[in-house]
């Protein structure tokens, strides 16, 4: 959602401020920002519900009711019943997953975020950001996604799937991570140094993951740094076996993999100008 520095909170204006956070650009809101409005709602409908049922059960139907009273009542009674089994189960989903988020805030800013929950309010820059953890899991109603920044300092923050556009605020910050790290990142590769992203480790030889190994002669690039997708010179797709939620910073990954892919293929056809070869 967009907003100005106006109609931020006194509280997040300051933190900004004083962390020269910058611009404010968005904020990121729960979907239901008002979940007790949706429990008092479905409390009044399981109420409605029990009355119908108790009403139809106390006073039966005489043996010469019509057929179409009958069956629009019993139709009723049937879908009151419903009500009454589904309503606590929504009441206890509501409770899990929508009451511990609903004062949950992100505010996104040019130099950074401020995550904001109840009266906690934590001032983050984005070169204060160490890793981005993205999980995604598939489900009836769609995917959900949740992310969990790890800060320098060691501190842990989840961005739950309840907070609406949750995937744009998850690339814009996987985005910043890998424009202020891929200097230092590839710096340190040119040294000699390994770098490592959870189980896959990028060094001289080429990819690694501890089970599996590519070396960079079949790397042309990187298709998907999430499931570690490689693309080898004959087009033929490889992957190495790691868990999407135990790789962190996957753009700052896959841009690194990507850059480095490119600077060697151009080396090994550097020899061979005139030639028309493609990968």
């Amino acid at each position: 959602m967009r907003i100005s520095h106006n109609t931020l909170p006194q509280g997040i204006s300051r933190q900004a401020a004083m962390h020269q956070l910058g611009k404010v650009r968005g904020v990121y809101e729960p979907r239901h920002t008002h979940p007790l409005a949706m429990i008092s709602t479905l409390l009044g409908n399981m109420i409605v519900a029990l009355i119908m049922v108790v009403a139809i059960l106390i006073f039966p139907f005489p043996p010469s009711t019509p057929l179409y009273v009958v069956l629009p009542l019993y139709i009723l009674f049937r879908l009151s019943g419903a009500l009454l089994f589904a309503i606590p189960i929504v009441l206890i989903l509501i409770c899990c997953t929508i009451l511990p988020h609903r004062n949950t805030r992100v505010y996104a800013f040019s130099n950074g975020l401020i995550y904001s929950k109840s009266d906690q309010m934590i001032p983050l820059r984005w070169e204060g950001i160490q890793s981005l953890y993205h999980k995604s899991i598939l489900g009836k109603g769609g995917t959900i996604h949740t992310y969990t920044i790890q800060l320098s300092n060691g501190q842990k923050i989840l961005l739950p799937n309840e907070l609406k556009k949750i995937t744009h605020l998850g690339d814009m910050i996987e985005d910043k991570i890998a424009r202020i790290w891929l200097p230092q990142v590839i710096g340190a590769y040119q040294n000699g140094d390994p770098i490592h992203f959870g189980p896959l480790t990028v060094n001289q030889s080429g990819l690694d993951s501890g089970k599996a190994h590519i070396p960079w002669a079949q790397i042309p690039r990187l298709v998907d740094a999430r499931t570690c997708v490689v693309a080898d010179q004959q087009g033929i797709f490889r992957r190495l076996l790691v868990r999407e939620e135990d790789v962190p910073n996957a753009v700052l990954l896959q841009r690194l993999v990507n850059q480095i892919a490119t600077a060697n293929n151009s080396t090994r056809r550097s020899p061979h100008k005139g030639s028309s070869s493609h990968c």
